[in-house]
């Protein structure tokens, strides 16, 4: 489905909800490396709408208050995940329509400027990329070591300095995203203990704050992925889980949030934000 076709498709899964749908008092969201013209396009359309922007502390202050005790007034929690170095740009956008960002980090591609995907990705494309994350873990590991020696990346992560100047950014909380981004569910004990507690260890040393959220990379997780990330010290997790917080069970280590797509355009983007486009392209 190419990028013209799904934004003709996001324009009228907009218009039902907009004639027909029940508006959203509260969303979750997350990015991973728009534009700056995505950003803002979106950003700016839910202030419009009258949405306020808030932390993650804010935010989960909010959810855990009496029904009726919620804001009225429609909120929106606002994340990233990764560290992508291109996040640095969309700052004056956060200053100006006054957004709270938290950033889950990968503390390996800090270190090593790259992710993982990206050797597979420009080696043999996505479809490659998707097909690792089926395989176990030791033939995942050798596959991307290989692509690694094959490719040759520019820096796509912050650097340490960039991202300890984001963090000290009154609109810019860090949080975790494991050390290496790896599939969790693949993982084994220690390596599952490892990835959870060495990126929080790391980041609450490196940035002198307590970090106690967190988001699991590719979405990945599983009952016993659920207790080691209670188990690391952990107050909150976010999936990526499309359910609406209207709907959540209430988990704290089950946070929803819905995926915004950084080479989709506006409609699409804002059909999936409502929840539209995964009710209808199930």
């Amino acid at each position: 489905m190419n990028k013209c076709f799904r934004e003709s498709l996001g324009v009228i899964f907009y218009l039902w909800y907009r004639l027909l749908g029940k508006r959203e008092n509260i969303l979750s969201l997350y990015f991973h490396n728009p534009s700056e013209d995505l950003f803002e396009k979106i950003i700016r359309s839910l202030h419009r709408m009258g949405y306020r922007f808030v932390s993650v502390e804010e935010f989960t202050s909010i959810l855990s208050a009496p029904t009726e005790a919620k804001a009225h007034r429609p909120i929106a929690f606002v994340s990233f995940d990764d560290g992508w170095k291109n996040n640095l740009k969309l700052i004056p956008i956060m200053e100006k329509y006054n957004v709270p960002m938290t950033l889950f980090v990968s503390t390996e591609p800090i270190l090593s400027g790259n992710y993982w995907w990206e050797y597979p990705l420009a080696f043999r494309g996505l479809n490659y990329v998707n097909g690792l994350k089926k395989l176990s873990r030791e033939d995942f590991l050798a596959e991307v070591e290989h692509c690694k020696t094959l490719v040759t990346l520019e820096r796509s992560a912050m650097t340490e300095d960039e991202l300890c100047q984001f963090a000290q950014h009154p609109l810019v909380d860090i949080q975790s995203h494991t050390h290496t981004h790896p599939i969790l569910t693949k993982c084994p004990a220690d390596i599952l203990e490892y990835e959870l507690v060495y990126s929080k260890n790391y980041l609450e040393s490196f940035l002198q704050k307590s970090i106690d959220v967190f988001s699991y990379p590719n979405g990945s997780f599983s009952p016993e992925v659920v207790e080691g990330v209670k188990a690391a010290g952990y107050k909150y997790a976010f999936t990526t889980e499309a359910t609406s917080i209207k709907d959540w069970g209430g988990d704290w280590l089950q946070i929803p949030r819905r995926s915004i797509n950084d080479g989709g355009g506006l409609y699409e983007n804002l059909s999936k934000i409502f929840g539209v486009w995964q009710r209808i392209l199930r």
